[in-house]
This record gives structure tokens, sequence and C-alpha cells, in this order.
């Protein structure tokens, strides 16, 4: 028996390292408060409330735009309501888009997001081009 041990112990010693791996990685905290620290929470916070934009809490705090909603709502903060185009933007997306720009560059342009691009083009009766397509 004690010779048996002797030998698995010489194979553990002997069997090479193995690399880290993805499963080795440390495992990032699913709750949000747990990834954020308060002052963290509360600067993200006060930015919504200071104009910026749920897109860029997201991306500055790496967080999904639910998280963000659910700490804001979480912390009594009240939902901006969608920004509307004029239509004078409006008429400038029907001009570039028919020009060949795609909704996501229209939409930073104007400073929204491509389904207010999409919905307001859709309205206007402009034709839809598939999603991913190119300048023609």
């Amino acid at each position: 028996m004690l010779d048996h041990l002797r030998q698995v112990a010489e194979r553990v010693e002997a069997t090479p390292k193995r690399e880290p791996s993805l499963i080795d990685q440390p495992v990032r905290p699913y709750r949000i408060d747990r990834r954020l620290s308060p002052d963290q929470i509360t600067e993200l916070v006060t930015a919504y409330q200071s104009g910026t934009s749920t897109p860029k809490l997201c991306q500055q705090y790496g967080l999904s735009k639910w998280s963000v909603l659910k700490i804001l709502n979480d912390h009594g903060v009240p939902m901006r309501q969608p920004r509307h185009l004029t239509e004078a933007q409006i008429d400038q997306a029907v001009g570039q888009y028919e020009a060949g720009d795609s909704l996501v560059t229209i939409a930073r342009q104007l400073g929204s997001s491509p389904t207010t691009i999409h919905r307001a083009l859709t309205a206007r009766g402009v034709p839809m081009r598939p999603a991913g397509g190119s300048k023609s």
C-alpha cells in the first residue's frame, strides 16, 4: 500500500503543470452592487442626472443598459423621456439615409439611437435597406 502511494505521488510530481485557463480566471461578481463601489454608484447617478446618456454610462462603467437602469431605479431617479427628433433633424436623416449613410452614422451625428432614426424614417415612408448593407 505504501509503495502504491509513493508511485501516485511520483506521478503527480512528474505531471507537467498546466497553463491557466479561462476557468482559472477570477469571476466577476454578478450583483451590480458588488461590481461598483458606493462611490461609483453615486457618480453614475449624478452623471445621469446631469444629462449623461445611458449608453455612455454603460460604456463608462462596463454595465448593460438593464444594469444602469436598475441602479437608477433603485436610487429613485426618474427616467428621462426619449428625446424626439425635430422635423429638421428628420429631414436631415432622410437626406443622409438616401445618400447612403447608415442608421448608426446618422444616429451618432444627431445624438440619437439607430432605432429612433429607423422609426422616424419608416414613419416618413423611406424604404429601408437590408441591415449590414454598404453605401452604393
